[in-house]
């Protein structure tokens, strides 16, 4: 018997659900007007935090790096950046 050959699904990234993930009180009617751009889902975002849109833009595009590429990021720090521009804004 023939082994089946499937060829990987390419990845998909749902930014808004990403965006959800690290904001999860923004407005879901809003969030799916921008269409998953990461752009638009910036400036929603941006009406909520003090982050810079390009900031906003690299939490969202960032792939998750594996384990052993060792250069993960510093969860503590961004969370830190997110908490405290929560308070601030």
């Amino acid at each position: 018997m023939a082994a089946l050959s499937v060829a990987p699904r390419p990845r998909t990234t749902d930014y808004a659900a990403r965006a959800l993930g690290l904001w999860p009180g923004l407005d879901r009617v809003k969030l799916r007007r921008t269409q998953g751009d990461p752009t638009r889902i910036a400036r929603l975002v941006g009406q909520r935090t003090a982050l810079p849109p390009e900031a906003i833009v690299g939490l969202l595009t960032r792939d998750t790096p594996s384990d052993d590429e060792g250069d993960a990021p510093d969860a503590a720090r961004i969370s830190a950046l997110i908490t405290g521009a929560r308070a601030r804004g």
